[in-house]
Order: C-alpha cells, then sequence, then structure tokens
C-alpha cells in the first residue's frame, strides 16, 4: 500500500504492507508499525464533496463528529485556512480481522507559518484496487484540541477502518488560523531512562508559568531517528487534573521498547487547558 501529502499537506504512503518496510513516493518511508497509542479516528467520511470535518475532541472522550445546526439566522464564523502547515513525516500499517481492515497512521505535522494554527486534521483516504477504500479524520495526539504556534511540530496517530486493503493512503492536513495563543508549561529536569518492564522512558517535571490556573498538565513526547525522521509518540497525562500558577506535577512518558529502537532524540510539547 501507498501513503500521499498535497499543497495543502499531502502525503502519499506507497506499500503500507503489513510485514515488509517499503518506501514511499516523496521520500516517505512506510515501516510496518504496532498499534497506536493515542485517539483512534474513525469516523468516515463521505466519498464525494468538500472535506469540510471538524471532528472536536473532549476531555475523556473518542474523537467524534459534530452535528451541526442548519437553522437559524446567526452568521457563520470566519474561517482562515492555515498555509504553511505540512505533514513532515507518516508511516502507517493495516492488519486483517473478522471485523474487516484496520489501518493504523502516525506520523508529525509541522507549523512552518508565522501564525497560531488548531483544528487541525489529518483527512486520510485509502485505495484499493478498485477504488476508494474509506476515508477517516485523525487529530494531533491528544484529547484536547491541539494549537500550533509558528515553527512547533506534533505528532498524530490513529486508526480508520477500511473495506478492503489498501494499495495507496493519500493523507491531507488541514487547519484553521486562530489568534489563541499556544498554552505551555516548563519542563524541568526531563531524564530518559528504562522502566521496569524494558521499555524508553522519560520522566520530569511540569512548572505552570502561565500565570493562571490550568488543568490536564500533560506532555507530548516525539521521538525521532537518527536522520530526523518521525520514529514514535507518546502522551502522559499528570496526576492531578488542575495545576496553580507555579506549581509542578511530575509526569513520566513510557513507549514499548520495540518502537523506540534505534531513537536518537526526542522533542517534547508540555501544555494544558485554560480553566
Amino acid at each position: 500500500m501507498s501513503c500521499i501529502a498535497s499543497a495543502l499537506a499531502a502525503l502519499l504512503l506507497s506499500g503500507c504492507a503489513v510485514g515488509r518496510p517499503v518506501q514511499a513516493t516523496g521520500g516517505v518511508h512506510v515501516l510496518v508499525t504496532t498499534p497506536m497509542i493515542g485517539v483512534a479516528g474513525t469516523a468516515t467520511l463521505p466519498a464525494q464533496g468538500s472535506l469540510i470535518f471538524m471532528p472536536i475532541i473532549r476531555q475523556g472522550q473518542p474523537l467524534e463528529p459534530t452535528a451541526t445546526a442548519t437553522t437559524g439566522a446567526a452568521p457563520r464564523p470566519t474561517r482562515t485556512y492555515a498555509e504553511g502547515i505540512r505533514i513532515v513525516n507518516a508511516v502507517c500499517s493495516e492488519s486483517t480481522s473478522q471485523n474487516g481492515v484496520s489501518l493504523s497512521l502516525e506520523g508529525e505535522i509541522r507549523n512552518d507559518s508565522q501564525q497560531n494554527v488548531h483544528a487541525l486534521r489529518v483527512i486520510a483516504q485509502a485505495m484499493g484496487e478498485s477504488g476508494v477504500c474509506g476515508r477517516g479524520a485523525l487529530a494531533p495526539l491528544g484529547q484536547a484540541e491541539a494549537i500550533l504556534g509558528a515553527g512547533e511540530s506534533w505528532p498524530f496517530n490513529g486508526v480508520i477502518s477500511i473495506s478492503c486493503p489498501a494499495e495507496q493512503v493519500q493523507l491531507e492536513l488541514m487547519g484553521l488560523v486562530t489568534g489563541e495563543a499556544p498554552l505551555r508549561l516548563a519542563v524541568e529536569g526531563a531524564s530518559v531512562g528504562v522502566s521496569s518492564s524494558g521499555d524508553w522512558m522519560l520522566t520530569g517535571t511540569l512548572r505552570n508559568t502561565t500565570g493562571a490556573a490550568v488543568t490536564y498538565p500533560r506532555a507530548i513526547v516525539t521521538l525521532n531517528a537518527p536522520d530526523g525522521s518521525y520514529l514514535a509518540s507518546g502522551l502522559a497525562y499528570a496526576s492531578v487534573t488542575s495545576l496553580a500558577p507555579a506549581a509542578t506535577t511530575p509526569f513520566t512518558v513510557v513507549i514499548p521498547a520495540g518502537r523506540a529502537s534505534g531513537w536518537h532524540d526526542f522533542a517534547i510539547i508540555a501544555t494544558a487547558d485554560r480553566q
């Protein structure tokens, strides 16, 4: 199977076959991966028509499409679609069971613009021998809406259900410009180690430097290979649900050893929700 990305940030992954690594077009490596860590995006998009699909994520709930009211005279808010966002790395794998075919996708999004971007969605379309096998939307890792500042990167992953084995997967990235600034916490004392089960582990402390109380503090980690390509990602919420100004809380992000093999460096985003 293969995977694609476009001007909105499309990527073509070729030969996403289980059991063997293959080279995709555009220099994107398609690798066999293990099940995803994070939120699965299983919403099905229409086979035709515009891809205006903005599912929302709420704390503790899966990614779901949101119904839009069609009555009333209230004006629709102005949406400015983001430019300069792109999928920098993507990998995929598929598995078949009695329930059908599942396509696992993961990678990294980067905001190369000078504006803040939110409502980011990776739209995946799987193509088989007879045409479209299925479509779905994936969100950046985490159960709250991500806001990417200029120059920032954020991992994504998830699973979509498709109706047949895929020969190609086309990925398209959508996002909206926002005036809201990203909320970031300070990371202190980050240290790489090995868990009791032999997995890759990052421990440290999150400090609330925003000047206001925040909720659901969390750390998102991306592991990179020696050539800078995406290797794996992980997410961990702190044990507290609210963090006062200047307060700290420990965190631990664990990534399975098999996923972390060959890692070279890591990137971390520490964030939370405004109260």
